[in-house]
């Protein structure tokens, strides 16, 4: 058998730096680490800084904790909301609580979490700060900081613990790696991280500054020793309910598979989700598209394991074992081929023509899992582990080159003064070509603007009404961003907008002949996204694209006459269509697409879409791995909802049911900037922005958390664009 040594780091630091394990902590093995400090040292500034992946969700989990007893301690955890909040008990004058907003439910990848802490601050927002990948918490649902001067019990001579408490209790489930204390000093987050030029991801560096006398460095190298202080201080800490094996592979620059702790399995995980207990679907959070990938299974029952296409609701190809046997899995995906081998033995097929991803590895039966991070060895040199390291670059590294949510308060400054100019603040920057506006605070139409129409021309997403021409809407495309005047739609002066932005390259566009209408388009096809224009010749027919790949989405727009915005859904098909300015349900029409659907090449068209000498627009969107998706999801009216496998991390997305008369709703990581995403908009409506909890944007995709529509018990189409891919996402 071939072992593979070598893991590359897949999200690496620019200077290189890799974190090359992690400490796995068990909640049923009450797994944690403690110490108590032979010399008190500076109680009101220090800074506690880690990496952390968690497993299950709920409960109250600590992170770190100091304490004389069960009323006078300091403890940073999550709590059972899965906020994170730092609290401080004592019987003195200083307690205080604070919460974050911000909740903890992303399991698929790694957070970064710094607390930074200098009670002897003048400004009590300056005594705890909390930063989270990098960037400070503002917002809290808790704002109790400690009085001026307060010393916690941090740095005495009680005692401290990582992963639970001193007493043995609020035990973390999941993983911890790069864990830094520094005492005397309250540190920024780039003292520990910084931001990837490539990717525009939080991404680790090795500390570099002093520890002070009770600072500690742990880094879990040594497995038989995983509270080993590496700083050079000796304050080493005791393992309680850990061993060797909680050493894993799994680390903030090589992020490994498990089950899937947010989909709507409801067997038990444990183990850091490697272990299964239960007979209901789980699945993993890695989806496979290409390559050569192997995973070892143990079934602790009867039951059926493999992979499944797209998510739990896809379709399955499974293996059925007996409890007790050993399965190690081969999935070629460019083959198109899964293979077990049972108890060592010979490789069997158990499917073929497995060729439309992405697949997820699936169990519907209990059992343990190693996708690579507890070290089985390969049967093959070929196939590898289930790890961002192994997963495939992406076409778009940076996925803000392409598209941007911008959000800009408006001043009312007509063009004439100068209007309003608005900036891309994302790690990438480009001259949009498509630029869709929305009124968040008002009650406003949605407003659409395109190159190649031409700057000032504006479109409604929520209306059948025809193109206008104000020369104080959008005014320019700027080389990274657009200008606005004193439309109220645009730039009503205190109120906030968003801006959805895509680049399509050539802002003129160029004549088209590849169907029977020529056509005027502009065509970016690194990003999958086309901006075409053509008068209508009546009848059944068909334009260019310019894609050079198959459309999945289309929004078109008739210029100079009222109409529907029927849009074209791959998950609908060519003989069915939804308007993007209503709620219809999904309609039958032999006029939206000729009843056929469209090529690498054309779009067919019918008489909706085609009337003799009207003008129209069509904007086409084509799926890119890694970048953008197209697809559908079954809601169930929970708010345990469906958990939508994208492979990559959501910038945008919009939803629409099929079945009934409901919304398009549109969320951005933007507006909220974190989980709960509770802001959405509506496509179909001019409505300001709602605030009711609805979805989860997640470093694998979303998690719906309403009862209610978008997730009622109906079939859903949606439309997502990146923020980042997974191979290089944190989590949210």
């Amino acid at each position: 058998m071939v072992f593979q040594n070598d893991i590359i780091a897949g999200s690496a630091g620019a200077s290189g730096y890799t974190i090359e394990q992690s400490i796995r902590f068990n909640d049923n093995d009450s797994g944690y680490l403690y110490r108590t400090p032979s010399s008190a040292t500076n109680r009101r500034t220090w800074t506690l800084s880690y990496w952390i992946k968690r497993a299950n969700l709920g409960g109250f989990m600590n992170t770190f904790d100091a304490r004389l007893d069960g009323g006078n301690y300091a403890k940073f955890q999550f709590n059972s909301g899965d906020y994170l909040q730092l609290l401080v008990e004592t019987g003195e004058a200083g307690a205080s609580n604070l919460a974050t907003t911000r909740l903890f439910r992303d399991p698929s990848a790694w957070y970064h979490i710094v607390l930074a802490v200098d009670t002897t601050q003048s400004t009590a927002a300056d005594r705890v700060k909390i930063y989270v990948n990098g960037t400070q918490e503002t917002s809290f649902i808790s704002t109790g900081y400690p009085a001026q001067n307060y010393e916690t019990f941090v740095n005495t001579t009680n005692g401290h613990a990582l992963a639970g408490n001193f007493g043995g209790a609020a035990f973390l489930d999941g993983y911890m790696a790069e864990i830094n204390f520094i005492d005397g000093t309250q540190a920024a987050a780039s003292s520990f991280g910084e931001t990837s030029s490539t990717t525009g991801q939080w991404v680790p560096v090795e500390y570099s500054g002093s520890y002070g006398t009770n600072g500690f460095y742990i880094k879990g190298e040594n497995s038989s020793d995983l509270g080993n202080d590496s700083s050079g201080n000796n304050n080493d800490f005791t393992p309680g309910g850990l061993t060797s094996a909680d050493q894993m592979s799994d680390s903030p620059t090589n992020n490994f598979c498990t089950w899937s702790s947010i989909d709507t399995g409801s067997g038990t995980l444990s183990n850091g989700n490697l272990v299964l207990a239960g007979t209901t679907d789980r699945s993993g959070t890695f989806g496979m598209t290409s390559g050569k990938w192997a995973w070892k299974i143990t079934a602790a029952a009867n039951g059926a394991f493999g992979v499944v296409q797209g998510g739990l609701t896809g379709t399955e190809s499974t293996y059925s074992a007996t409890s007790g046997e050993v399965l190690e899995f081969q999935f070629d995906v460019d083959a198109g081929t899964l293979k077990v081998s049972v108890d060592g033995g010979a490789y069997g097929s158990v499917s073929t023509g497995l060729t439309s991803g992405p697949y997820f590895p699936l169990a519907k039966a209990a059992c343990s899992a190693d996708f690579g991070q507890l070290g089985f060895s390969l049967d093959d040199a070929d196939f590898q582990y289930l790890n961002t390291s192994n997963l495939p670059n992406p076409t778009i590294v940076d996925p803000s080159a392409y598209f941007q949510t911008t959000l800009y308060a408006g001043n009312g400054t007509a063009i004439g003064s100068g209007g309003k100019v608005v900036d891309q603040t994302e790690n990438s920057t480009f001259k949009p070509d498509f630029v869709w506006i929305k009124n968040r605070s008002a009650a406003d139409n949605h407003m659409l603007y395109d190159a190649v129409r031409g700057a000032t021309k504006d479109l409604h997403s929520n209306t059948t009404n025809t193109e206008a021409t104000d020369t104080e809407g959008l005014s320019t495309f700027d080389a990274d961003g657009f200008t606005v005047g004193s439309n109220v739609e645009v730039n009503t002066n205190t109120e906030n907008y968003v801006a959805w932005q895509w680049l399509a390259n050539n802002t003129s566009g160029s004549s088209n002949t590849d169907g029977s209408i020529t056509s005027t388009v502009a065509a970016n096809t690194t990003a999958g996204f086309s901006i075409c224009t053509l008068t209508g010749t009546g009848g059944a027919s068909t334009f260019g694209h310019g894609l050079g790949v198959t459309p999945d989405f289309i929004i078109p727009i008739r210029r100079n006459n009222t109409d529907s915005r029927w849009t074209f859904h791959k998950s609908l098909g060519p003989t069915k269509g939804i308007p993007l300015n209503s709620t219809n349900t999904a309609t039958t029409s032999v006029n939206f697409w000729n009843n056929t659907s469209p090529t690498s090449s054309i779009v067919n068209v019918g008489n909706t879409h085609n009337n003799s000498e009207d003008t129209y627009v069509f904007y086409c969107f084509a799926e890119v791995e890694g970048f953008s998706a197209f697809g559908s999801y079954e809601g169930n009216g929970s708010t345990n909802g469906p958990m939508v496998n994208l492979n990559f991390r959501p910038a945008f997305v919009m939803m629409k049911s099929i079945d009934s008369t409901s919304d398009w709703f549109m969320f951005d990581d933007k507006r909220e900037g974190y989980n709960v995403d509770n802001d959405s908009l509506l496509a179909n409506t001019t409505g300001a922005e709602t605030t009711t909890d609805m979805v989860d944007l997640v470093s694998n995709g979303f998690k719906l958390r309403i009862a209610t529509d978008p997730n009622v018990a109906e079939t859903y189409i949606y439309a997502a664009f990146a923020e980042n891919p997974f191979k290089t996402a944190n989590a949210r």
